[in-house]
């Protein structure tokens, strides 16, 4: 899989996996922090795009996010600060940061079974839309901030850490023939860790909160969260928000037999699927929750008519540029075929076009944004293709047929391929080849279940 990059997911995973069990570094802390916990994934990434398996996944905030962050201060201080709530509440929600028609459809099945004044939406920054009655942490995190610095705080790493990220380097690059600075992805992340630890520990205990919930779980500062509830003796549970498996390092701990630091007690899934796929940490208990949103929205698109010889490409942004260039080849391939490819909706379409102008695409060939939902398209899609989105998963609820590309992250949907859930192909010619054979998942449920009540038995 990915045969045309000298590494791919499944090599960096099994690596990481090694040489933490070699080092026991999971164990490991410093200054009161397992630093290896925190540093898993953004090292996980770190080697994806120094090995060219994916792009930068999120963009860095520029000088005018953070310019309209001051902006904001006044509103953080007073109408967003969260010790400024006067009232008791019984649960704190960490929501995802994206929102769908006003809705953040991932703690929304929490949300529904508890009284508005029971619970408290907060998020860690403020980059984007809030959801209304939410607070966030901008304020305390700049105050700490400043207090630290003042005070002339700065971290440093003990002798036997930088001694053990140093081996590890040294490992790392025998792999990989490239160099990522531990010590300093260890420091950055212990002091995140620390600063969102402080304000959240004191806030848990300023509001009496009985139970956490958090979306985003294998964050650094989420993982704080986490322990900071666990120190409060508050339950603590992650909501599924997307697709994951075993290569996935916040999820993928196999033969791992001791608890995994900063987890979360439950891990509410969308499907049976995702149970069995994945590896958690032995102290966090999966629960089935099903795909509450979901199957709302769906209801709306289960009668609609496919469209014949329609073909849907769901965009990658770690592989986009690659997987856009077979799309379009397929299209001068099989001229019969309408094939649209679908953007993410972190892409710009600008982008796109200045690639590949209008003039040098086939008429069959056409750019989606966002002018329909993306589950309105999968209902009228014959055909569903990408390499391992999310979005590929709900076409096979609404019924599409699934072609995958062996293209870096295809790792991901091994479980997939071998249900028979998917077929995957190597480039344009082995895709238009296998156009009347791609498969049609036979148990989607698996994947997205019938809403069920949480229950903590």
């Amino acid at each position: 899989m990915g045969k045309s990059f000298p590494f791919n997911t499944e090599m960096i995973s099994e690596w990481i996996w090694k040489i933490e069990k070699d080092l026991r570094l999971l164990e490991k802390e410093d200054d009161g922090v397992y630093y290896w916990r925190l540093i898993r994934f953004p090292l996980w990434l770190a080697l994806h795009e120094k090995s060219g398996l994916m792009s930068e996944l999120h963009p860095r905030r520029s000088l005018t996010n953070r310019f309209q962050i001051l902006l904001r201060l006044p509103k953080a201080i007073t109408k967003y600060n969260p010790f400024f709530v006067r009232r008791q509440i019984k649960s704190i929600i960490l929501p995802h940061s994206r929102l769908i028609d006003g809705v953040e459809i991932h703690s929304y099945p929490v949300m529904k079974n508890l009284k508005s004044r029971e619970y408290l939406l907060l998020y860690q920054g403020w980059y984007g839309e809030q959801l209304a009655e939410s607070k966030n942490l901008i304020f305390p995190l700049i105050l700490d901030a400043i207090k630290r610095r003042s005070l002339h705080q700065r971290i440093r790493l003990n002798s036997d850490t930088q001694s053990l990220m140093a081996e590890a380097e040294i490992a790392l690059l025998e792999t990989f023939g490239f160099r990522v600075d531990l010590c300093k992805l260890a420091i950055n992340h212990i002091g995140i860790f620390q600063r969102s630890r402080r304000i959240y520990h004191r806030l848990f205990r300023c509001l009496q909160a009985q139970e956490l919930y958090v979306v985003v779980g294998y964050t650094t500062a989420h993982m704080a969260a986490i322990d900071a509830a666990h120190a409060c003796g508050m339950r603590t549970a992650e909501i599924q928000h997307g697709s994951y498996t075993v290569y996935q390092p916040a999820y993928g701990f196999p033969n791992y037999l001791k608890d995994v630091p900063y987890s979360p007690k439950y891990f509410l899934s969308l499907g049976d699927f995702w149970v069995r796929s994945a590896s958690l940490p032995r102290n966090t208990k999966p629960k089935v929750i099903g795909a509450d949103v979901l199957h709302r929205y769906i209801q709306n698109y289960l009668n609609k008519t496919k469209i014949p010889k329609s073909i849907l490409f769901i965009s990658q942004g770690t592989v986009a540029l690659k997987l856009c260039q077979i799309a379009i080849e397929c299209a001068k391939m099989v001229p019969c075929y309408s094939i649209t490819y679908r953007l993410h909706p972190r892409e710009a379409l600008e982008k796109y076009k200045s690639l590949f102008p209008a003039d040098t695409l086939p008429e069959n060939f056409r750019f989606s944004c966002d002018e329909v939902s993306t589950l309105a398209m999968l209902s009228e899609a014959e055909i569903v293709a990408g390499v391992y989105s999310t979005s590929l998963y709900e076409g096979m609820l609404l019924g599409c047929r699934t072609l995958l590309l062996n293209l870096p992250g295809i790792e991901h949907m091994k479980a997939v391929l071998e249900r028979g859930d998917a077929l995957m192909v190597d480039d344009a010619e082995s895709f238009c080849a296998h156009l009347k054979n791609a498969p049609k998942c036979q148990s989607p449920y698996d994947y997205y279940a019938v809403p069920k009540e949480i229950s903590w038995d």
